[in-house]
């Protein structure tokens, strides 16, 4: 049935907006926006409160903001269900149970452990006459004429550069982390380092990714251990192209 028009406003502490006919309370997060007064955060249907039972809702507190998912109320005083909350997640944490806590932040906390970093593999596509990627000091050198299909991928050290099968070529670090991207998903069709030294990803629609590096004499494309990307001249070594991705 279609909404009827919105009840009477709720207590003045509180913020208002009507959606759907129905007065939604939005949470005050820490540090957002001015707490409600204390006591305001207490079920309807007693003293000169507002009855609103059954909305979903989130309390905030003077003193003591407390976020917390959204929870159908049924009356009884918010203390009592903030008092089973902490003794389930008491209970869990006696059974070692990394949980997230109900009041919105985790009730324990894990450092993420670094990966080893990748082993040196590259598995690409070659036009005829085009080296095979080599492995220099720890780095991959890829020479023009270089094709990237879709899974294709070159890694090594805290790089892996992969085209996706969703058209974006990606460069991850150690730990799984996209540090850079062409751009290209949904579009992307095939990577090129191509003989005229430009990188390029060929899209179905839309502008194609390009490094801008054309036509500059004798370029090589690296994927690189510190986890970057360059385009740089065979020899002197100048940089034409890179990703501020080193770490």
């Amino acid at each position: 049935m279609p909404a009827g028009p919105c009840p009477a406003p709720l207590n003045r502490g509180f913020a208002r907006r009507c959606v759907d006919g129905l007065n939604r309370v939005p949470m005050l997060s820490p540090g957002s926006g001015r707490a409600a007064p204390e006591g305001e955060n207490r079920p309807a249907g007693r003293g000169r409160f507002p009855d609103f039972s059954g909305m979903r809702w989130r309390t905030s507190q003077a003193g003591r903001r407390r976020t917390g998912f959204p929870m159908r109320t049924t009356g009884a005083p918010t203390t009592r269900a903030g008092g089973a909350r902490s003794r389930l997640m008491r209970l869990l944490t006696l059974f070692g149970v990394l949980v997230v806590g109900l009041a919105g932040a985790p009730a324990a906390t894990a450092d993420v452990a670094p990966m080893a970093e990748y082993a040196p593999l590259a598995s690409v596509h070659l036009e005829p006459g085009t080296p095979a990627p080599r492995l220099t000091d720890g780095n991959w050198f890829l020479s023009e004429g270089t094709h990237f299909y879709y899974n294709d991928y070159v890694q090594v050290g805290k790089s892996r550069l992969i085209f996706q099968q969703d058209g974006n070529l990606v460069l991850y670090d150690e730990i799984g982390r996209a540090r850079w991207a062409s751009g290209t998903d949904h579009r992307g069709q095939e990577g090129i380092f191509q003989q005229d030294g430009n990188l390029v990803v060929y899209v179905s629609r839309g502008r194609p990714f390009a490094s801008r590096t054309c036509c500059y004499p004798d370029l090589e494309f690296s994927v690189r251990a510190d986890g970057s990307l360059r385009i740089q001249q065979i020899g002197t070594g100048q940089i034409r192209w890179w990703t501020s991705t080193a770490h």
